[in-house]
């Protein structure tokens, strides 16, 4: 507004006009219709004239600077809970209402017949007057006109807070209008002392006004001034009105006194003694409201004030409690009559007591609702009606226990201690919400609650007592607090809560959910503070519940609902998980709370969605327990439960704890069973997507109706009761080297059908592979190759032997076809499809021999693969009716001897293998003696992992392999030859030994390479090497002398020589890679090397004219007493004297600079030394 322009509002009559934009300038703003305006804008910038003519103006933001001026003539009304910033003068009338004020930052004017029309009864926020003037404050001739009381009784009421100076001229104030129904007698209280313009009420009654401070309340004592001689003491005149002012003070009760009230206008009153007041109204001038007992001063600030009354309060005129203010009551009061809280709050403290019968009536003014309170340290039962609008208020740190049909709809505060309920209508209305900041809501008994539960920044404990029946919250629990459910009672939450403090469980079971889709919370849960505080979650939720966490503490976690609950949260919970029904998915084995956590599974299903091991126990108590694996899953604890439970899902279950108590039966529907250690059930597998396998032991049957059993080379699946392998059944087993033990062992009878896949880990080749042993009976129905490795042409050449009892074989021939010796197999033994083995001669014309189904027995067909098992025998080699060609053998069982005439090697496929052992690791016991010359030229290949001895002069050539196992030359008395070299395999596939054995001196003169080892075992034997040999695997001298041949003669591994072994170098010299044990070693006159990478010690002695040699970076420790006179070079590495005398005497030492001679501590004489590296 510029150049001092006006702004006109004409509002219609009975119509507002709202104006919220911000107005400035220095203009003029007129109010001037009949109707009315809002300001709510900050017009603080307004620097003109306001004018209000006529109608209302209403101030609700800022309007006007300190320049600014208002003016409001006779017939405008100024009213508003806002700020008016320059000098107002008003003519006509100001209007003022409890709950709002009204502020001048500039003066006021009040001009003679001016009116104030002021009403009292909702609470002002500000703790002000109705009107606070900053400046000065000129009254001169108001009426005040009170349209209410608000019900507060007699007592003073604020009307003006000034800041400066008031001057009162004419007529000041005076009261006009009041309420319809109470007394004109109301007046005006000046306090100069407090800037504070009151309204004193008498409501009728005769005001008495106590002098404050300490006293004594007694009808003789001067310290009561009479409302109409404010100035003058006087004794107290029972009937009268108590007003209790400033200063505050203790005041003790004498006898015989009667109030028609009282009214406490200052914070921290006591009235004290055992003295009853009574609570009556003047005989003369009976009144049937009840007497009033008023706390407060109709401000905010008046809310704060507290007035205890300690003395009993008798009478038969009830009581009502008025004002913002608390009234503790902490007497055995006898009154009778009622009792209403029309105002702020009525509060039985410790000992006070009311007559229950009559009830307490707790009423409501717009928002503001009065309270009805209990604030004790023990138990207090109360059995009265609470009823009206009002609310009911736990407040002490005791407990309170409501046994009423109450109706109060106010709601239900508990701030601590607790608040004990048996049924719904103790709390009042349902409407009614209970509102829990720092106490506990108690349900002695359990039932179902549709009422609303708010927690406060300091939380809310619900305590749930009622075991047999549980307590149900069917409101939503909201606020921002947390919530701790205890006592031994299950809660039971049916609604979306959001209360955002989280949840702590110290007894029984909070659940969450009651089938229903809703029952959810949010945030943290902690499921018990310690081992003896500690309760259960619960969830029984449907439409598939995502619970993120996290969950922590000592209690427990259930899933019941019929649904999937899903697990997010990283949980620490250590009381277990049980899934009840329904399904829980979790990721990880942190989904369920601590490591080792158990997991009991009932009519429900562990579902998990991502590979993990699951490390607590797992308890199987219902016949629907079942394990969904999209992922694979491996239980790492133990699993007990005798009852029978499901595998669903594509993933692999792994059992790789003790499951022997899991008794019961398991369907394997869909993915693989993997049994690691050992099930105590059985198994069936009942779709062609299920599969079973493992290296542990299934105690029971294992039914493969449909489905796949896989086995795995090196690894044994044990079962304990039978196997049955059904015509639509698959047996998938992955093989290697045939150095493996059986894929299964049946405790039981085992049944065979269906199809075998052959798949391939490495080292598949020809040779004997043990699929089956079994204790029972063999019922085959035919088991037929499938895929195989190779494809049709190796399954051309593959066979299932099942002709020995207890054993099942598949047979890879490379190409030849193979036989079985049958030497003591009779007809009869035919019949029964039974191969005996045992003695007889292998003769191209001798009936000796069945197929792989003991279904004949015939000649040996020329060529064939001979296979040696049932029981152990002599073999006599015939050839008179013509040469005897083989293209390899197998021996199963130990002890099997070849002798006679010659045996020709070949074969089309490379090298004829000789095959000793079961395949099995058991099959290192098995030995077979071949005395039988072997004649060929494609060589001899060693393998599995037992011991083949040829006690023949054997002539083949092509050289020989040791793949697994001990090839032995000679058996100490007879002794065996072969030609050329030798290779000795250490590999995955096999790890292989040359052992010599001679009856006699003997020399071998081929070249020994590989990783293998060699063996001197000939007693009273020298063994000569005179090959350059390579082998790495190491020389083992365990009886008997090994001479060196040539200057490669020892291999280059450790060589050790045993105390009854003895190692002559003659005139050569050798490397080894290490030197252990305690046999003699004959340098010689030439050079031995000890070229090591890993220290060893040496315990016998070195003695020769040689030199001897330490290389390499690790030490070599000498114990014997050596007496070599050769030089000794320590080049690398430590050499080390671990004895006296173990340095010999008559050595030259020279250490290189990076050789270290250490003399050990003790005192050592040498020949000379030379000093280049390091002496200790």
């Amino acid at each position: 507004m510029v150049n001092d322009g006006t702004f006109a509002v004409n509002a219609f009559a009975n119509t507002n006009i709202d104006f919220n934009n911000f107005l400035s300038g220095n203009g003029v703003l007129n109010q001037n219709g009949a109707g009315s305006t809002t300001f709510t804008a900050d017009s603080s910038a307004f620097e003109g004239t306001t004018n209000v003519t006529a109608g209302s103006l209403y101030v609700n933001g800022t309007l006007g600077s300190a320049a600014s001026t208002m003016t409001v003539t006779t017939n405008g009304t100024l009213a508003g809970g806002g700020t008016i910033g320059g000098d107002t003068t008003i003519a006509g009338t100001l209007k003022g209402q409890d709950g709002t004020t009204l502020t001048f930052l500039g003066g006021l004017t009040m001009q003679a017949g001016s009116t104030i029309d002021v009403a009292y009864g909702t609470r002002n926020p500000d703790g002000n007057g109705l009107f606070n003037v900053q400046g000065t404050l000129a009254l001169q001739g108001s009426t005040v006109n009170i349209t209410s009381f608000g019900g507060f009784g007699p007592g003073s009421y604020r009307l003006f807070d000034y800041q400066n100076t008031y001057r009162n001229t004419g007529s000041g104030l005076i009261i006009g209008t009041v309420p319809d129904g109470q007394s004109s007698d109301a007046y005006i209280v000046y306090d100069d002392d407090n800037k504070q313009i009151n309204i004193m009420n008498t409501a009728g009654a005769r005001l008495n006004i106590l002098q404050g401070g300490d006293g004594s309340w007694n009808q003789t004592g001067l310290n009561w001034h009479d409302e109409n001689n404010p100035g003058v003491a006087g004794a107290w005149k029972n009937y009268e009105f108590a007003i209790f002012n400033a200063p505050v003070g203790t005041v003790a009760v004498d006898t015989g006194i009667q109030a028609s009230g009282m009214a406490f206008q200052t914070d921290g009153y006591s009235l004290t003694g055992t003295n009853s007041i009574t609570l009556a109204h003047d005989p003369n001038t009976p009144s049937t409201d009840r007497p009033i007992i008023r706390v407060g001063d109709a401000t905010e600030d008046g809310r704060a004030m507290t007035a205890t009354i300690a003395a009993p309060i008798g009478g038969t005129e009830g009581l009502q409690k008025t004002d913002y203010g608390t009234l503790v009551l902490t007497g055995a009061n006898t009154y009778t009559g009622g009792t209403d809280v029309l105002n702020g709050t009525l509060e039985l403290g410790d000992g006070g007591t009311i007559i229950e019968t009559e009830g307490v009536s707790v009423d409501a003014d717009g928002p503001e609702k009065a309270t009805f309170a209990v604030n004790k340290t023990g138990t207090f039962s109360f059995g009265g009606v609470i009823s009206g609008a009002g609310q009911f208020a736990q407040k002490g740190t005791g407990e309170t226990i409501l046994t009423a049909n109450n109706s109060y709809s106010g709601g239900t505060s508990i701030t601590a201690g607790t608040l004990s309920i048996s049924a719904e209508n103790n709390l009042g209305n349902i409407n009614g919400q209970v509102a829990i900041d720092g106490g506990t809501l108690k349900y002695n008994q359990g039932f179902a609650s549709a009422r609303a539960i708010a927690l406060g920044a300091g939380n809310g404990t619900i305590e749930t007592d009622d075991t047999a029946n549980d307590t149900i919250v069917n409101g939503v629990i909201s606020g921002n607090g947390g919530l701790t459910k205890s006592g031994a009672g299950a809660l039971v939450l049916t609604r979306d809560n959001n209360y955002s403090g989280g949840t702590t469980i110290t007894a029984g079971k909070l659940q969450l959910g009651n089938g229903g889709a809703t029952g959810r919370i949010q945030g943290n849960v902690n499921t018990g503070v310690d081992a003896n505080n500690k309760g259960t979650l619960v969830f029984d939720l449907s439409g598939n519940p995502v619970f993120a966490g996290p969950i922590s503490g000592f209690g427990s976690v259930e899933q019941s609902g019929s649904d999937t609950l899903t697990l997010t949260g990283s949980n620490t919970y250590g009381g277990g998980t049980t899934i009840n029904s329904g399904t829980l998915s979790v990721s990880s084995d942190t989904n369920m709370g601590s490591a080792g956590n158990s997991l009991t599974i009932k009519n429900g299903t562990l579902r998990n969605t991502a590979q993990f091991t699951m490390s607590g126990d797992v308890v199987l108590s219902d016949n629907g327990a079942k394990f969904q694996n999209d992922a694979d899953l491996t239980l790492a604890g133990n699993m007990t439960g005798t009852t029978d439970w499901s595998k669903l899902g594509s993933g692999t279950l792994t059992i790789n704890g003790n499951a022997s108590t899991a008794t019961g039966t398991a369907s394997i529907n869909d993915g693989n069973l993997q049994v690691i250690s050992e099930l105590g059930g059985s198994v069936n597998l009942t779709s062609t997507t299920a599969t079973v396998g493992g290296a542990g032991k299934i105690d029971g049957d294992v039914n493969v109706g449909s489905g796949t059993l896989r086995g795995q080379g090196g690894q044994t699946l044990t079962i304990g009761g039978n196997l049955t392998l059904a015509a639509n059944s698959t047996t998938n087993v992955q093989w290697g080297s045939v150095s493996q033990q059986a894929a299964f062992h049946v405790d039981g009878n085992l049944t065979m059908d269906g199809t075998l896949n052959v798949g391939d880990t490495g080292g598949f080749g020809r040779g004997t592979y043990k699929l089956f042993t079994y204790d029972g009976t063999l019922t085959d129905n035919g088991l037929s190759f499938g895929d195989v490795p190779g494809g049709q042409a190796t399954k051309d050449r593959m066979s299932v032997v099942t002709a020995y009892t207890g054993s099942v074989y598949i047979v890879n021939t490379s190409g030849a076809k193979v036989q079985f010796w049958n030497g003591e197999g009779t007809l009869a033994d035919i019949g029964n499809h039974q191969i005996v083995g045992g003695d007889g001669t292998w003769a191209a014309t001798a009936a000796n021999w069945s197929d792989d189904q003991a279904s004949v027995l015939a000649p040996f067909d020329d060529g064939s693969f001979a296979f040696f098992g049932g029981k152990k025998g002599n073999v006599t080699v015939d050839d008179t009716a013509g040469q005897i060609n083989t293209a390899g053998m197998r021996f199963v069982v130990d002890g099997y001897v070849i002798n006679g005439d010659s045996l020709n090697l070949t074969s089309t496929t490379g090298a004829p293998i000789i095959a000793v052992g079961d395949g099995t690791v058991d099959g290192a016991a098995t030995t077979a003696t071949i005395g039988s010359e072997l004649t060929g030229n494609q060589g001899l290949n060693k393998t599995e992992l037992g011991k083949l001895v040829l006690t023949g002069q054997n002539t083949y050539t092509g050289g020989t392999t040791v793949s697994n196992g001990i090839l032995q030359l000679g058996d100490g008395t007879n002794s065996g030859d072969i030609e050329g070299d030798v290779i000795i395999a250490n590999n995955v596939d096999g790890q292989g030994t040359l052992s010599f054995k001679q009856g006699s001196d003997y020399t071998f003169a081929g070249n020994i390479t590989g990783g293998g080892k060699v063996t001197q075992d000939g007693a009273n034997t020298t063994l000569t090497l005179s090959g350059g040999n390579s082998f790495s695997g190491g020389l083992t001298v365990n009886i008997g002398t090994v001479k060196a041949g040539s200057n490669n003669a020892l291999g280059s591994g450790l060589l050790t020589v045993g105390n009854n072994g003895r190692v002559d170098l003659g005139n050569t010299s050798n490397t080894v890679g290490g030197l252990a044990g305690t046999g003699a070693i004959n340098i010689g006159s030439g050079t031995f090397t000890v070229n090591e990478t890993a220290d060893s010690t040496y315990g016998g002695v070195l003695s020769g004219t040689g030199d001897f040699t330490k290389s390499g970076s690790a030490a070599l420790t000498l114990t014997g007493s050596n007496q070599y006179t050769g030089a000794t070079l320590v080049n690398q590495g430590t050499l080390i004297q671990g004895s006296q005398d173990a340095f010999s005497s008559a050595s030259a030492y020279t250490t290189a600079r990076n050789g270290t001679l250490d003399l050990g501590g003790y005192d050592t004489t040498v020949s000379s030394l030379d000093n280049g590296g390091t002496v200790n």
